[in-house]
């Protein structure tokens, strides 16, 4: 299990940084960083309360995106059998164990597990959206 984890964690880093420095670069293009130095602000304080809560928006957004994304990854490698191990409870473990009972007929022993998968990709997916939707003043100048 720590394994996935530090996997997912360490694939995704590389995905947050991207995010963070054009966010930053953004900002420092524009005028909000400009404004605060010539105001006389040390960098330490442009970097606290102009920098970093724009910056966050994009991050919070991105969190429930990247949260469905290492969810059906873990399903992926537990359906596999290369994830994490029986007898931990996991969506993709009891999908791949649901499978062998279709044979049988039992055909909900899988389906159920793939169903709350699929639901909870989905609802991390619009929490997603509409955080992104809520937070980016940029969206939110449009729809106006």
């Amino acid at each position: 299990m720590l394994n996935v984890i530090l996997t997912l964690a360490v694939l995704d880093a590389a995905i947050f940084a991207r995010l963070v420095r054009a966010e930053t670069i953004s900002l420092r293009r524009g005028g909000i960083v400009e404004s605060a130095i010539a105001a006389g602000n040390p960098d330490w304080r442009v970097m606290w309360l102009h920098v970093f809560p724009n910056v966050r928006q994009g991050m919070i957004a991105q969190m429930s995106v990247r949260a469905a994304w290492a969810v059906r990854v873990s399903a992926t490698l537990a359906f596999l059998g290369i994830g994490v191990q029986p007898p931990t409870p996991e969506w993709g473990l009891m999908i791949r164990q649901g499978g062998e009972y279709m044979l049988t007929g039992q055909w909900w022993v899988g389906l159920y597990p793939g169903l709350a998968l699929l639901l909870m990709v989905l609802g991390l997916n619009f929490v997603g959206d509409g955080l992104q939707d809520m937070l980016d003043p940029r969206r939110r100048a449009h729809d106006d």
